[in-house]
């Protein structure tokens, strides 16, 4: 790269943006082509009454079940971490967090308690 002007560099950087939106795209493919093979492959497991299969080459997969919790009562959950010594470990998304802070900024108020802010700044497409 030689041409480090801002026309230079910005068409460097739609080069290596659509590089990757190209890349993305195909991800996006096999991911999809990926997760319809294990619901192939889970049924199949299943039917066969199998938990996990090798191949000769070494190559194998092993089906494992893991919970995943979800939160359809907040404050039942808030209440039971308060009483099961949680209460430290409660904390906002990041998304709210910073949703409000923005908020504030933007209205001249007060950041809210143990909160810093930094400016990242980000390209978009003009």
């Amino acid at each position: 790269m030689t041409d480090r002007t801002p026309a230079g560099l910005t068409a460097l950087y739609w080069k290596a943006r659509r590089a990757d939106e190209a890349a993305a795209e195909v991800k996006s493919e096999t991911g999809k082509a990926l997760e319809a093979v294990e619901q192939l492959l889970w049924n199949s497991f299943e039917d066969a009454h199998l938990r996990e299969c090798k191949l000769d080459d070494g190559d194998g997969v092993r089906l494992q079940q893991k919970p995943y919790a979800v939160v359809r009562d907040h404050g039942a959950l808030r209440e039971w971490a308060m009483a099961n010594g949680f209460e430290n470990k409660l904390a906002l998304p990041w998304g709210t967090i910073n949703s409000e802070v923005s908020e504030r900024l933007l209205n001249g108020l007060e950041l809210p308690a143990g909160v810093e802010v930094y400016v990242k700044t980000t390209t978009y497409k003009a």
